[in-house]
């Protein structure tokens, strides 16, 4: 997987490392290859070849990819956020390593695939989620956050944190141009970024076109008893950018070249 570094500063002078990640250059692993394939088959029998709305593009996949690489390194329980069409809960569900998988969503949605009949999915709202403290080691919640209100999303944060015992990954449009799509309710620009999520550790994930996502990355609880930040996961490391430019927003970014391509190695259970 091909990465870069910035170092990007915002007004009060705090710092924060981004690592950025060519989703072009990800490679799949072979339970996600035979998910995505499966998928595709069953989505496109069900729902017709033409039918693209709920089928994912290779810049998904490689998204749930990227995401599946990290918290399949803690296992154990793990709740997915925004279930939607159901890949990374079908890829969830299929690896031993989690002993208990479960999804929300704020309603069920019409194309859902399961490749598995006893995936336990459930209708519940990220900012008001009925589980005990501490229920999961690991939260995901991706492409989520944009879609709620300012007062919601901060409910929702807050639920994150409570309902987390060791980790959650969450994935924002970074930076969208304006005028939003009416389904999306807020923007985040890196000012947001670091006012809301100021533990986090961040890997901007660059698509072959359109708005990068950023993915956001933190630790709950004993960090001797997670991934740690210090050793970055599966391929992605850390490299100082040669290169730096100020953005219109007085931002400091990596304007460098890309790092030499390294790719993500793993291990899971097979199809």
């Amino acid at each position: 997987m091909t990465t870069r570094s910035a170092n990007v500063i915002n007004k009060d002078s705090n710092s924060m490392y981004l690592h950025s990640v060519w989703l072009s250059d990800v490679e799949f692993p072979p339970l996600i290859e035979s998910v995505r394939q499966r998928f595709t088959e069953e989505y496109e029998s069900r729902f017709g070849a033409g039918q693209t709305k709920g089928l994912y593009k290779r810049d998904d996949w490689a998204r749930i990819s990227f995401c599946y690489e990290r918290v399949a390194q803690i296992g154990g329980s793990i709740l997915d956020i925004g279930v939607g069409p159901g890949g990374l809960l079908n890829i969830l569900g299929l690896d031993e390593r989690f002993d208990r998988v479960t999804g929300i969503d704020i309603r069920h949605y019409s194309k859902l695939v399961k490749m598995k009949d006893d995936l336990d999915i459930r209708i519940m709202d990220v900012g008001e989620m009925s589980f005990a403290d501490n229920s999961f080691d690991t939260l995901v919640c991706m492409e989520v956050l944009e879609h709620i209100e300012k007062p919601h999303f901060l409910r929702a944060l807050s639920e994150l944190r409570r309902v987390a015992a060791k980790q959650i990954f969450m994935t924002i449009p970074l930076r969208e141009p304006e005028p939003l799509p009416p389904y999306h309710k807020l923007r985040f620009d890196f000012g947001d970024v670091v006012e809301h999520f100021p533990d986090g550790e961040f890997y901007i994930l660059e698509p072959e076109r359109g708005v990068p996502w950023l993915a956001i990355i933190e630790d709950i609880g004993d960090p001797a008893s997670i991934t740690q930040r210090s050793q970055p996961a599966a391929g992605v490391a850390a490299r100082p950018s040669p290169g730096m430019s100020t953005s219109p927003e007085g931002e400091t970014l990596a304007t460098s070249t890309p790092a030499p391509s390294d790719k993500i190695a793993s291990s899971p259970k097979s199809v």
